[in-house]
This record gives structure tokens, C-alpha cells and sequence, in this order.
């Protein structure tokens, strides 16, 4: 296989129909909506087909497995929002790191970028460790959801405070440092 980086581990290439049906599963799994995740994620591979999101499929070497997805949001080009899911059998060995920064490399050298954005849930250190690893710079913590669906799903008793995450959102630039 052919990859567009890579280290002595894992290598990244751009998703495709073969590993569609794997992205499908793992993004299944992880949906808080499921009940609707089929036209959820039909328009989701559209995006990805028009180059709205940038995904990647990273393999470890070894086994020829997928470990992982790596995705740009490209809404707005010169500052993408990165994004990584390892797979559960993959987790706590460092593939998360490994991937991001194989990504981050490679993304580096496009153009159009002047910087990346990364959000992690305000609990999910080892996200966030790794968007420091890249040389992320803490930028701001805020609730996941907009104020308008907040304000509208409390007064509607559809959310409670304890369904209210906080995101921390971090600026890393193209050659790692902020």
C-alpha cells in the first residue's frame, strides 16, 4: 500500500469506498444519533467526497488494519478543524499521537492553511494532550452545543444540566508551534 506519510507504525492514506463501510461502523457506534445516523452519515460521505471534510484512514503497518480516522472539517479552508477517532481496540497505545501527527505533517505543507483548529471534550485529556503535543495553544472552553439550542432544549425540559458538555477548542499551526 501506498501511503502519503508515514512512520515505522502506522501509515495515512485518503479514505476511499474500501474503507467506507469501516468509517461507517466506528461512526455508528460513537453517534448519539443513531436512530437517524443512515442520512447522517449519507450526507457526511457526500461532504467527504466534495472535499468539504478531508478523511483519512490510518493503518498500522503490521497488520494492514485501520486504527483510525483523521478528518478535516474544510468549512473554513485556512483554519480546518482536525479531528481524529481511533477504534477501541487501538486505544491506550498511542495511536492517537502517532496519527495526528503523521496527518498534521502532512496537511502542513498545503497552501491554503494558516493554521488548525482542534476541539476535545473538556474530559477527554488524552484529546487534549495530544492537540498539545502538536504545539496547541488553548484558545477557549465553551459549551458544545450553541447558546440558542441550550436555552431552547431547557426551557422545552428537553436538556438538563448534567446532558451540558464543555469543549476546549485549541489554535495549532502548520509547523507544530503555536
Amino acid at each position: 500500500m501506498e501511503y502519503l506519510q508515514e512512520d515505522d507504525v502506522l501509515g495515512i492514506v485518503r479514505i476511499t469506498e474500501k474503507e467506507k463501510e469501516a468509517y461507517y461502523r466506528m461512526s455508528k457506534s460513537r453517534s448519539f444519533l443513531k436512530g437517524m445516523y443512515d442520512e447522517v452519515f449519507k450526507t457526511m460521505w457526500e461532504e467527504i467526497i466534495k472535499g468539504v471534510i478531508v478523511m483519512f484512514a490510518v493503518y498500522e503497518k503490521k497488520s494492514n488494519s485501520i486504527c483510525a480516522f483523521c478528518q478535516f472539517d474544510m468549512q473554513h479552508p485556512s483554519m480546518p478543524e482536525f479531528g481524529l477517532d481511533v477504534l477501541d481496540e487501538y486505544m491506550d497505545k498511542g495511536y492517537g499521537t502517532r496519527a495526528a501527527v503523521l496527518v498534521h505533517q502532512y496537511a502542513s505543507s498545503w497552501d491554503t492553511i494558516d493554521y488548525f483548529t482542534w476541539k476535545a471534550d473538556s474530559n477527554n485529556i488524552k484529546s487534549r494532550k495530544i492537540a498539545e503535543r502538536l504545539g496547541g495553544q488553548f484558545i477557549q472552553e465553551r459549551h458544545f452545543l450553541p447558546d440558542r439550542v441550550i436555552e431552547y432544549g431547557m426551557e422545552k425540559g428537553i436538556l438538563q444540566e448534567d446532558d451540558l458538555s464543555m469543549v476546549c477548542k485549541y489554535k495549532i499551526q502548520k509547523n507544530g508551534r503555536s
